[in-house]
């Protein structure tokens, strides 16, 4: 027998019994998507650096938008607003299909109450997209109403972020 064959027959044995190729296989990939992301996660830290040293004032980044700041707070506002009628509608959508849910979940059949979970998920997903849109908007409206630069924390410090956000 030549020096290489018990090593070829022991791993054709063992691959009928484990899935060897399969897990060469899936470290591989792993191996290749690892160093992919260590590359992005390289080039974000260096954006971040360099965004770090680029920080403009507030007169700066508006005059950097191409647009003055009632420009800036009218698109804003409708913004918020298409967000919010997009948003309301969706929202109490997913309030009756929960409702009734509730109300006719011990006669329904539980592929039914499956589907209708899975449906009020992505409902509920869909709605927080929405709401995230206008409170994007909300914060920038906010920046432009105090003139300065604020982060989101900053902004919910205030204790008025969220009726702010549903106010038309």
């Amino acid at each position: 027998m030549k020096p290489g064959t018990a090593k070829k027959y022991s791993w054709r044995a063992a691959s009928l019994l484990l899935p060897l190729p399969e897990v060469r296989w899936v470290l591989r990939t792993l191996n290749y998507a690892g160093t992919k992301k260590m590359a992005q996660v390289k080039d974000l830290r260096r954006r971040y650096r360099e965004e770090k040293d680029l920080a403009l004032t507030f007169d700066e980044a508006v005059s950097a938008s191409g647009r003055s700041r009632e420009e800036l707070t009218a698109r804003f506002r409708l913004g918020k607003r298409l967000w919010l009628l997009l948003f309301i509608p969706v929202a109490i959508f997913t309030l009756a299909l929960l409702f009734a849910v509730l109300v006719n979940a011990t006669t329904l059949d539980s592929l039914i109450l499956w589907r209708a979970g899975s449906m009020l998920f992505a409902l509920t997903g869909f709605c927080a997209l929405l709401f995230s849109g206008a409170l994007k908007c909300q914060l920038r409206l906010w920046q432009l109403q105090t003139g300065h630069l604020g982060t989101f924390q900053e902004w919910r410090a205030t204790g008025r972020w969220l009726t702010s956000i549903l106010s038309w």
